[in-house]
């Protein structure tokens, strides 16, 4: 077994390359973060895979983590196992950052005008929607469910008055993850 291509992909994952040798039989693969085992798993011999794992939760600061592939051959005994070390610094992640870009804070829109919200996003990773991030809108004490980071909310039907509309992103298991924003506008 060999493992290549260690890296840091993101601000809180690491990924590596494992390929098999022309070995029948299996490969266990053990990954350690600073002495503690944090994930195992067996993978066919003679197949290359890609690898990730997640880094949280570390403290912020250096680590070192330990990849040991140890190759399997009949009856589970192991016939021969590589390594491969690094280290890495972990520092704190941006939270998500969300902005309203439209309508704005204190702003009269004329029903004929207002087509929706319009908003952006930033240090949202690539992966949210896959790991079931989405932005939660309160819009005049209703919640909903936003399945995506950036582009427009389509509320067209809105009655006229003043609205209030406060969004943060939450992860999968509706934990509040960061980025705050809230605008109070009028339809006229």
């Amino acid at each position: 077994m060999e493992i290549a291509n260690v890296e840091i992909k993101r601000r809180t994952a690491l990924t590596w390359k494992v390929a098999g040798t022309e070995e029948t039989g299996t490969t266990k693969v053990s990954v350690f973060i600073d002495g503690n085992l944090r994930h195992e798993e067996t993978v066919d011999n003679g197949v290359e895979r890609e690898m990730n794992i997640d880094v949280r939760p570390v403290d912020i600061g250096l680590h070192t983590f330990l990849i040991v592939a140890t190759t399997m051959i009949e009856n589970g005994r192991s016939a021969h196992s590589s390594h491969a070390t690094a280290q890495f610094f972990y520092d704190q992640p941006s939270p998500p950052a969300l902005k309203i870009m439209s309508p704005s804070n204190g702003q009269k829109i004329t029903k004929a005008n207002f087509r929706g919200l319009v908003f952006d996003s930033t240090e949202i990773p690539h992966d949210a929607v896959s790991k079931g991030w989405f932005v939660d809108l309160e819009l005049d004490n209703e919640e909903f469910k936003i399945p995506f980071f950036e582009g427009l909310i389509n509320m067209e039907g809105l009655a006229r008055g003043e609205h209030t509309a406060t969004m943060g992103v939450f992860d999968v298991d509706s934990v509040y993850l960061g980025g705050r924003e809230a605008v109070t506008f009028e339809i006229v």
